[in-house]
């Protein structure tokens, strides 16, 4: 069986700069499928709620004027342990 992990990254975005943020996430995304990611999901959260004791809102400080996003990079152990070794 394959072992694989993901990187999780949770963060707020101001709502004014989504478009941008979508542009540079494309570009994430070909520099993590270069690099051992066998696929990426982004994620926005339109309806989080904010929770009593933690929730994605309260990990960000989140703003009125944010959006919660998280992206998760799918990551090959195998193909990961190649890249990290040394070039000679």
């Amino acid at each position: 069986m394959p072992h694989h992990y993901a990187d999780i990254f949770i963060f707020p975005v101001p709502v004014k700069t989504l478009e941008p943020y979508r542009d540079q996430a494309e570009t994430f995304t070909g520099v993590w499928r270069d690099n051992a990611a066998l696929s990426c999901v982004e994620l926005e959260a339109d309806d989080a709620p904010l929770g009593k004791l933690a929730s994605f809102p309260q990990s960000v400080d989140l703003k009125p004027d944010e959006k919660v996003l998280s992206a998760w990079p799918l990551i090959s152990r195998a193909r990961s342990a190649t890249r990290s070794r040394p070039r000679r």
